[in-house]
């Protein structure tokens, strides 16, 4: 009888540690990567929560209308819808991303039903279906389409990670312009 507690106990024992070395295993080695994954992302949120707040906080309502008011003048007066694709274009050759649809989404249309842009504001929106070959060139190449010199917006960004080095997204761009201004 005595023996038989012997082997019990120690198999017991030997499947406490084979629970505590699995759930170590899976602690370091199948969950770290993806906690830092979202640490990285926790930490790019409040940067840009910070930023926008910040940015908020030290502008006034006539600032912001003043800014509004400058940029609605910058705007071009048609849509000029090709200078935003050699922009894209250009964006495609420059970073490892393939772009394999534009689609116009929308006809010309005021932002009427849209209370936070200018009743004179016109947009349109395009959708572009792209493959990036990582993940540094997909976040490469939607940060450059945020910074084209034309004013635009990213209205949506959807993506799926195919493979390790194969990103499929898909991206709706408004563009801006402004009809309504006077050239002299």
């Amino acid at each position: 009888m005595t023996k038989w507690k012997r082997k019990h106990i120690l198999y017991l024992i030997v499947i406490i540690l084979g629970q505590i070395m699995l759930w170590y295993y899976g602690s370091e080695f199948m969950l770290s990567p993806h906690r830092e994954k979202l640490n990285e992302t926790k930490r790019t949120l409040n940067y840009y929560d910070q930023l926008i707040h910040t940015d908020q906080a030290n502008q006034t309502a006539t600032d912001w209308v003043e800014v509004a008011e400058s940029i609605q003048y910058q705007l071009p007066t048609e849509q000029n819808i090709d200078q935003v694709l050699i922009a894209i274009n250009s964006l495609e050759e420059d970073q490892d991303v393939t772009i394999q649809q534009i689609m116009k989404l929308t006809d010309d249309s005021s932002f009427a039903e849209l209370s936070s842009y200018p009743e004179s504001i016109n947009q349109v929106q395009y959708q572009l279906i792209f493959k990036a070959q990582s993940s540094q060139a997909f976040r490469d190449f939607i940060f450059q389409l945020d910074q084209i010199e034309r004013h635009t917006e990213i209205t949506q960004l959807d993506y799926q990670q195919i493979s390790d080095n194969l990103i499929e997204g898909n991206v709706t761009i408004r563009i801006f312009y402004n009809e309504n201004v006077l050239i002299n």
